[in-house]
Parts: C-alpha cells; sequence; structure tokens
C-alpha cells in the first residue's frame, strides 16, 4: 500500500518517546499550528511516496528500537496506510505511539469519514499525543526564563570560570550543582528537605570550598570559583524549572525556545567581540570546528538530552550523572592542558560525591 512520507524512518531517537525508537515521519497536515517544528510536512504534495513493505522491513532490520513513533505531518490524513504500519509494529512485539492534531474524540467520531480506519488504526496505538499543538501564554514566561537562566547566565559564567580558574576546577564546582537543586526544588516544587539532604549541601559545600583554596589562592582563580559556582546556581534552578513545563512539550520543543532566547540575550554582546577579531582567525578550521562542537554538541545537544533525562528521572536523581564532569574535566586537564592534579582537589571530589550519592540513591 502506498504512503506518502516526509523523509526516511528515523531510527535510535530519544525525544520522541521511551527508549530508542523509530520515527515514521507522514507528509500533509492541515492543522497549521503555531509553534510547529515540522513546517515543510504540511504540503499534501511534499516528500516521496513509497510502499509500506518498506517502512515495515526497514523496522524490522533494527533490533535495537522498543518501538515506533508516528509523527508527521499528520498520521491520522492516511489511516489505512498508517494502520497497516502500526499493525506490523505491534505483531513484532513493539509498542506504537502516535502524535495527531485531531482529538481523540474526533477521530472516534462516527460522521468521521475516516471513522472506521481511524479505529483500526488506534487499536494498535499505545499512546496518542492528540489535540493541536499550543503553546500556553503563561509557559511562554517558563520557557524564556530557562533560555535566559540556562543558555545564558549559566552557559556564560561556566565559559568566565573555567577561563580563569582550571577546567579541572571549574568542573568540580559546578558538580555540586545537585545539592543546589536540592534547595529550588523545595522551594518551587515544595519537595521535603530531609536531614539526609542538608547533610548533602554541606559536604557538597565543603568540598567546594577545599577545591577553591580561599586562603591561598590567586585573585583570578577565586573570581574563576566564583563564576562557576553561578554557573552551578543557575544550571541547578533551570533544572528545576525545567519540572514546571507541562509534559505535553517535548524536549525538541523546549530546547528550541530557549535556545533562541538565548541566541537573542547574548547576540549583541558577541557581534562587537567578533567584529573586532580578524577574519583569519573567525575562519581558522580549528576556530569554525570549536564553534560548531560547543553550540550543537556541548549546548544544543547536551540541553536536549538533560532535557530528556529530567523527564524520565526526578530532579534529584538526575543530578548524579553530574559527578562525571569533574572526572571528564581532570582527564580532558590533565591530557590537553598540562594541569595538575592536588591533594585538595581529590579530598573536595570526594566530599561532593559522597554530598550527590547521599541525595540520588534512595532508601532500600
Amino acid at each position: 500500500m502506498d504512503i506518502r512520507i516526509a523523509s526516511d524512518v528515523t531510527f535510535d531517537s530519544i525525544v520522541d518517546g521511551p527508549g530508542l525508537r523509530a520515527v515514521v515521519w507522514t507528509q500533509g497536515c492541515k492543522h497549521n499550528c503555531i509553534g510547529c517544528h515540522n513546517p515543510q510536512t504540511h504540503s499534501l504534495m511534499g516528500g516521496k511516496v513509497v510502499d509500506t513493505s518498506e517502512i515495515i522491513d526497514k523496522i524490522k532490520s533494527k533490533k535495537l528500537q522498543s518501538g515506533v513513533t508516528l509523527s508527521g505531518g499528520e498520521p491520522f490524513l492516511q489511516p489505512e496506510a498508517v494502520g497497516e504500519i502500526a499493525a506490523a509494529v505491534k505483531e513484532m512485539g513493539m509498542n506504537v505511539w502516535s502524535f495527531s492534531g485531531f482529538t481523540f474524540e474526533q477521530l472516534t467520531d462516527k460522521k468521521n469519514k475516516n471513522y472506521f480506519s481511524n479505529l483500526r488504526l488506534l487499536n494498535n496505538i499505545d499512546v496518542l499525543v492528540d489535540g493541536k499543538f499550543e503553546i500556553d501564554k503563561k509557559d511562554i514566561w517558563i520557557l524564556m526564563s530557562i533560555g535566559i537562566i540556562g543558555h545564558t547566565i549559566s552557559i556564560v559564567t561556566q565559559e568566565y570560570g573555567t577561563m580563569y580558574s582550571s577546567a579541572q576546577m571549574g568542573s568540580v564546582v559546578t558538580s555540586a550543582t545537585p545539592a543546589f537543586m536540592l534547595i529550588f526544588a523545595m522551594w518551587l516544587l515544595k519537595e521535603r528537605i530531609t536531614i539526609r539532604k542538608i547533610l548533602s549541601i554541606v559536604l557538597a559545600t565543603v568540598g567546594v570550598i577545599l577545591i577553591a583554596g580561599i586562603d591561598n589562592m590567586e585573585f583570578d582563580k577565586q573570581l574563576g570559583v566564583f563564576y562557576s559556582t553561578i554557573a552551578a546556581l543557575t544550571w541547578a534552578l533551570m533544572s528545576v524549572l525545567l519540572k514546571l513545563i507541562p509534559s505535553k512539550y517535548p524536549p525538541l520543543v523546549i530546547n528550541f525556545y530557549a535556545v533562541i532566547t538565548g541566541i537573542v540575550c547574548l547576540a549583541p554582546f558577541n557581534v562587537f567581540t567578533v567584529s573586532a577579531l580578524p577574519w583569519d582567525e573567525i575562519l581558522n578550521p580549528v576556530m569554525v570546528g570549536s564553534v560548531v562542537y560547543l553550540g550543537a554538541v556541548s549546548t544544543a545537544g547536551a540541553f536536549m538530552l538533560w532535557n530528556k533525562g529530567l523527564l524520565l528521572m526526578d530532579a534529584g536523581a538526575s543530578g548524579l550523572f553530574f559527578f562525571f564532569q569533574p572526572i571528564v574535566g581532570t582527564f580532558l586537564g590533565w591530557l590537553i592542558l598540562d594541569e595538575q592534579i592536588t591533594w585538595n582537589f581529590w579530598l573536595g571530589s570526594i566530599l561532593i560525591f559522597i554530598g550527590v550519592f547521599l541525595v540520588t540513591v534512595r532508601n532500600e
């Protein structure tokens, strides 16, 4: 059976449902939702026509997918063809998610010309995300706040913290983020604070002070620790704010608005900085590669993965993964920048790790 699709099936997606997923991008949509991330899929005559058996065979060939997501476009404009794919996927033992701009009531209205085809498709769908995509005005302020706090203040202070101190020290200081998340979670999410949580904050704070070495540290490095601490605080606040966003917004949407807000905030300052640089430095392959990596991988990509992780875990548990920062930061600082590792770094790291461990591991 023919089906019009916007592009080839995407595999190993982690932002379109639980686990690794294959995504079928149908072509054609009549909803014209404001803020749609796939406007190229709206045209009813766009994309390309393929046989459903081709899509089914491709999905069968991938063994690591936990499910299939039907997206687009509007899958229910082609319910018979999409239904054939969904039925085959269910026979493979995988779950099926579907996004639709139609509501469930509209799809199951007996006056709908596709009523019976819709029912057959719905019978093979485990989770239906229905209704037109709309961003509530009250949510826009949260999305913008995340962009300002996470993509502007936190990123900039992290950069300055590393610049004035070291990659090693900056990564360890910011690993105190989970302890700061506890405070914001108690304030904004009304989470209960326990003795264990208080102890974790104390240990993490002592760890930061040990690493900072306030008594004998040069002013520049003290300034670096200050910036890194601000980065940790703002990232913790942003992470808690993410929990306030309604679950109807996928990580990609949150990331889009946060990144746009960050660009708007930073662009005026960067224009003057970039204009002062010689063109041979700007176009240097190392410079270009570094900027692309920082923007696409360590900022946009990492932020989207962090959003996804927060959807699957509670804020406290997700904080544990921050402890990979000092490990990676120390190794790279030693390997690339020839930075030295001192005893107070290790002692401070151990205390921070214990503090994070206390609040991220549940009681049996």
